[in-house]
């Protein structure tokens, strides 16, 4: 390879000598030339008159009119440049907010001149506007032909910069008029190149040429220059064959060497692709031991995480331990104390806070929610500073209650049995339920707010965590002592685990009880499993035996919990009259369309499933009553008993509605009437009623 390029080298020194010993005419003509001009030159050189004159103007425009204006004509233009850069931010343009025309003349400024914008032609909405120095500004005033210099050098020739001084603001009206004068009489007629228009008249009258011998010193400069070359080429005449060969035979030296390189860089190559592929292995080798490393640190992760899990809940175990068995040597200390005592109370009060736990009775038969419970005690864990507040929310009849309930229940041991319950429906409730435990934990002040603070200050004592729960608070305004409590700074930095379940949604949740998104959980109706397995809980018929009417229950009714609650205590209660999946089915489809037509436009459909289920439920209690002659009686009691607490509804209501009369003192052995007992009977079949104590 490298000798055939050795041999492309000498070629050229081979032809030029070879083309000079044929060419004898050229030879005698470069000898002439090297002379001063002796009269036996072969070939006269002289030019016609016009042609010098042409000649020299190009010359003139070129050398010396264009060298004199390009720096005058870029200081202009830098200031005019710098000028639109703060004005207009010129160099940061773009489609949307650029200077389209220029405000001293308000002619259009060509940006198809800049920054390769000429390759989108007239699709502006491509075009790059931003101007980054004065020259591509100078170029906004020009025609595209005319700007294809780069600076203010050699390529910006006297037509560009003629065309900017004629456009472009900063130059004197003077000045201006005779760029215009020059561009129009002696530029654009020279760039035409026609030599008879370059007569002695036309010549005279450019003034930058009149009275000068500027011609004459161009020709001898030309003169003297040609005749300097053709010297040289003469000189060349000098080189012998025997420096060719020099040449040559250094080339060859040169090109043996080259060769030599070659091979030696190929030999080089090749160790390092062999070293390339050792290193190629060694790495994929590496790759699989990091990727087994980082396997095995990724496991190592694992069980230290696990480990940390059961240490802590080891650790949490061995402190309720410790707390049950302090508990225990308290209990038995105040025993002793107790047996050896002549009936004074114990009067120590320097023991600990005993546990306390006043939430209602768990469902013996809650059903689902699974996720939810698991979701609530997750994002109390999460939360391991200061107080936490989840807010359960859902329609009414989704079992916030109860899920609130199950949780404290079955976490009870996590807040060392320090639970409490407070029924929020109205400030009234709250203040009663407030009242109710300050009795309990000895807190009780001199009016409500007293009362309010105390307990507040008792409950945010206690050094480990406690949950306390707030259901029921559905009232549009939160305000006075219900705000005071549950805004209480003291609640908000106290070891408080709070559950609130309310009907609102979780949006006007996050804004009322300040708190962020995820602590508001919403409850929806249940899934197709959970409302089979709460028919079968609460029924204990097998579904198995009438699947599609299971099914069919579970659709008209929605999956509402509570509807299918009502249901189920329906079809139980009435199981041994021969009621059935089936029946109640059909009972269902017909009560419904009733409810339909008498709620024609509703699209609730939770309502629509819980109304039909209880208007079964009341049509059965209305029929069974009559049959004993009491439908009026007991009919009466359940409108009354709507208007009532549902904690604590007196039997004697039953009495007075009994009396001819309305007065209880007719009926003074009623409690023990056998209508009254059949009565209650009646109204606890489906459990909207509950026999709490003798009289209530």
């Amino acid at each position: 390879m490298f000798l055939d390029l050795n041999m492309e080298r000498k070629r050229p020194i081979f032809e030029l000598k070879k083309q000079w010993e044929e060419n004898k005419d050229l030879k005698a003509v470069i000898v002439d030339m090297s002379k001063d001009g002796s009269p036996d030159q072969a070939i006269n050189p002289d030019l016609e008159d016009d042609v010098k004159r042409w000649l020299i103007t190009g010359l003139a425009l070129h050398n010396v009119i264009s060298p004199a204006l390009r720096p005058f004509v870029e200081h202009i233009a830098l200031k005019e440049y710098a000028k639109y850069q703060a004005s207009d931010n010129i160099h940061a343009q773009t489609f949307l907010n650029y200077l389209k025309d220029y405000p001293p003349t308000k002619k259009k400024l060509n940006y198809e001149n800049i920054n390769n914008n000429v390759q989108h032609r007239k699709d502006f909405k491509k075009y790059d506007f931003q101007v980054q120095h004065a020259a591509d500004f100078s170029k906004l005033f020009l025609q595209t032909h005319l700007a294809h210099y780069s600076g203010f050098d050699d390529s910006c020739d006297s037509s560009a910069l003629l065309a900017i001084i004629g456009n472009m603001d900063g130059f004197s009206t003077i000045f201006k008029k005779a760029a215009d004068e020059l561009r129009k009489d002696v530029r654009n007629p020279w760039a035409h190149a026609n030599f008879d228009e370059w007569d002695v008249l036309k010549y005279q009258r450019i003034h930058f040429l009149s009275g000068t011998t500027l011609g004459i010193d161009i020709l001898t400069c030309f003169n003297e220059k040609t005749k300097a070359l053709a010297k040289y080429i003469i000189g060349l005449e000098t080189m012998t064959y025997e420096n060719c060969e020099a040449c040559s035979n250094a080339l060859d030296k040169i090109t043996v060497r080259l060769d030599n390189t070659f091979r030696s860089l190929e030999s080089n190559q090749k160790a390092l692709l062999k070293k390339t592929s050792l290193l190629a292995a060694t790495v994929e080798h590496n790759s699989e031991n990091i990727a087994e490393l980082r396997s095995e640190i990724n496991e190592t992760t694992e069980r230290v995480a696990c480990t940390e899990i059961k240490l802590t809940d080891a650790t949490e175990n061995i402190q309720t331990v410790k707390d049950d068995i302090e508990t225990l040597k308290d209990k038995v200390f105040t025993n002793k104390l107790r047996v050896g005592d002549t009936g004074k109370k114990d009067t120590d009060t320097t023991k600990g806070i005993t546990p306390f736990f006043n939430v209602p009775n768990r469902l013996y038969d809650f059903t689902g929610r699974a996720a939810e419970k698991e979701t609530l005690a997750r994002r109390f864990q999460s939360k391991s500073a200061a107080s936490c507040m989840q807010i359960i929310c859902g329609l009414g009849g989704t079992g916030k209650t109860s899920l609130a309930v199950e949780y404290a229940w079955e976490y009870a041991n996590y807040y060392q049995k320090h639970v409490f319950s407070i029924n929020a429906e109205c400030e009234e409730t709250f203040c009663n339920a407030i009242q109710c435990l300050a009795f309990d934990i000895e807190t009780v002040g001199k009016n409500v707010k007293e009362t309010l603070y105390k307990t507040t200050k008792w409950l945010t004592s206690l050094k480990h965590r406690w949950l306390l729960l707030i259901d029921n608070m559905d009232t549009d305004d939160i305000s006075g002592v219900l705000k005071e409590f549950l805004f209480d700074a003291r609640i908000r930095n106290s070891n408080a685990h709070i559950i609130i379940t309310s009907r609102r949604n979780a949006d006007d949740a996050e804004e009322t009880f300040q708190v962020e998104k995820d602590d508001c959980l919403s409850l929806d109706v249940f899934t197709q499993e959970e409302s089979i397995l709460l028919l079968e809980k609460r029924t204990a018929l097998n579904v198995d035996d009438d699947a599609e009417s299971v099914i069919g229950i579970v659709n008209e009714l929605g999956r509402h919990p509570l509807a299918l609650k009502q249901a189920a205590i329906y079809i139980r209660g009435l199981k041994k009259h021969g009621c059935s999946y089936r029946t109640y089915f059909e009972k269902l489809k017909h009560k419904r369309l009733n409810v339909l037509k008498r709620l024609e436009g509703t699209k609730q459909d939770h309502r629509l499933a819980v109304q039909t289920t209880w208007e079964i439920n009341f049509e059965y209690i209305a029929n069974h009553s009559d049959e004993f002659g009491l439908k009026e009686t007991t009919m009466k009691f359940l409108w009354a008993s709507s208007f009532l607490h549902g904690d604590d509804i007196p039997k004697e209501l039953i009495d007075v509605l009994m009396s001819s009369k309305g007065d209880p003192n007719s009926t003074e052995d009623a409690e023990y009437d056998i209508d009254a007992m059949q009565i209650m009977e009646t109204l606890s079949r489906f459990s909207l009623f509950q026999t709490q104590k003798n009289k209530s």
